[in-house]
């Protein structure tokens, strides 16, 4: 089995070349500290299997580079490696192209028959992972349902009203609003409490966060603004 490592801690590196090389079927091929170094060593050095860490020079870069290396070897087998089971990092992994994840916390022996199973593709999600894929997809499912519900209540808000909320959105104060239709700002005050009504929305403050976080009207400008 070839192995390589990619961890931006040097010692972390060590240990598990030292532990894997320890093993006479495997060999520890290759380590890297980032994504582009990991990139090239995957292309140089063709390992089977891929300790990965997630996070490098940002919280999630291992992830954003798993899509190019199965690209360069879509056989390699990518394990990736946590300090902590952050649970949107896992699912995130998973839906890439990840074999399975390793803690950096567990044992040696969990290491290597984690890696046996990935390699030998005997690898069956765990209950933790599978609870977390889980949740994750019920998230998912929940979001959609939220965002269906709220574009279906903005009908309801006139083209003026739909305008003042944009703007709101987009971090424009009621004055700015105002300057920009050439009305009063009482008028624009006055279609805001129209639209917190229509919404059933206590503030507009609270209204904004809510759809600021369905990310909504960047849905709206991508699918109907073409």
């Amino acid at each position: 089995m070839r192995v390589a490592i990619c961890d931006d801690m040097d010692s972390l590196c060590i240990y598990f070349t030292t532990l894997l090389n320890d093993i006479e079927d495997v060999e520890v091929v290759g380590t890297a500290h980032n994504g582009d170094e990991c990139i090239e060593m995957v292309k140089e050095r063709n390992p089977e299997v891929l300790m990965l860490d997630i996070q490098m020079r940002t919280n999630d870069e291992g992830l954003t580079i798993i899509e190019e290396l199965l690209v360069i070897n879509p056989n390699l087998k990518i394990v990736i490696l946590s300090a902590h089971e952050v649970e949107e990092y896992i699912f995130r992994a998973i839906a890439l192209g990840a074999k399975d994840y390793i803690c950096k916390t567990s044992t040696e022996d969990e290491i290597v028959q984690k890696l046996r199973a990935v390699y030998e593709d005997r690898v069956a999600l765990s209950y933790e992972v599978s609870q977390i894929i889980a949740k994750q997809a019920k998230y998912v499912f929940d979001r959609q349902k939220s965002i269906l519900y709220t574009l279906n209540e903005i009908t309801k808000l006139s083209a003026s009203e739909l305008s003042v909320l944009r703007g709101v959105y987009y971090g424009k104060t009621y004055k700015e609003i105002a300057h920009e239709r050439y009305v009063e700002e009482g008028t624009v005050r006055a279609q805001a409490s129209g639209i917190l009504k229509k919404l059933g929305a206590k503030s507009m403050q609270k209204l904004v966060k809510s759809i600021k976080e369905m990310k909504l009207f960047e849905f709206l400008d991508m699918n109907f603004n073409k």
